[in-house]
């Protein structure tokens, strides 16, 4: 796998495992951009990958919704061993 894919399966991953954990939190983006003091729409752009998330917008989501940063990583491995998987289903 090359650099820039291993870079956009994360970038993927990582928003999968944010939208995933507010949304098993029970709170929409607006309310999680309200929470963190970001916008709506970056909320967005961070759950589907559009941006680069910064370290503190991570930081900002695990404590909202009340897990500990293993467990969020736990979850952000799962998600990024499924896009693995997928991309080789592709090729």
């Amino acid at each position: 796998m090359n650099e820039d894919r291993a870079l956009e399966d994360f970038r993927y991953a990582l928003g999968c495992a944010m939208q995933d954990v507010r949304e098993a939190a029970d709170i929409n983006q607006t309310e999680m951009a309200e929470k963190i003091g970001i916008s709506k729409t970056l909320v967005s752009n961070y759950e589907n990958a559009k941006y680069k998330v910064p370290a503190y917008v991570v930081y900002k989501y695990v404590k909202v919704v009340g897990l500990s940063f293993d467990e969020f990583y736990e979850i952000l491995d799962l998600k990024i061993k499924e896009r693995q998987i997928v991309y080789r289903k592709r090729t």
